[in-house]
C-alpha cells in the first residue's frame, strides 16, 4: 500500500484564519459596515459559534461574566467550552 506524500496531501496554513472567514460571511449581510444591529447579536453568535468552539468571556468583574454567560442561548452553552 503506497504511503501518502507531501504532493498528495495540500496543507494549509491558514485554516483558522480561512473558517473566520467564512464565518464572518455567513453574517455579513445583517452588518451596516462593522456595525451589527443590537437586535440581530444574539442570531449572529448562534450562526458563528458551532460546537466544539472555546468562547471566552471578559468582564470588569466576575459579576459582568456571570450575567454574560446567564444570556448567552442554551445550545451555545450546552455544545461549547466556555472560559470566563
Amino acid at each position: 500500500m503506497a504511503q501518502p506524500t507531501m504532493e498528495q496531501v495540500p496543507r494549509s496554513w491558514t485554516t483558522r484564519r480561512d473558517e473566520k472567514q467564512r464565518r464572518m460571511q455567513l453574517i455579513r449581510p445583517w452588518m451596516t459596515g462593522p456595525v451589527l444591529p443590537r437586535e440581530r447579536i444574539i442570531a449572529a453568535l448562534e450562526t458563528v459559534i458551532v460546537s466544539g468552539d472555546r468562547i471566552v468571556l471578559e468582564g470588569d468583574n466576575q459579576k459582568q461574566a456571570d450575567s454574560s454567560l446567564v444570556h448567552l442561548s442554551r445550545p451555545i452553552r450546552r455544545s461549547c467550552t466556555i472560559y470566563i
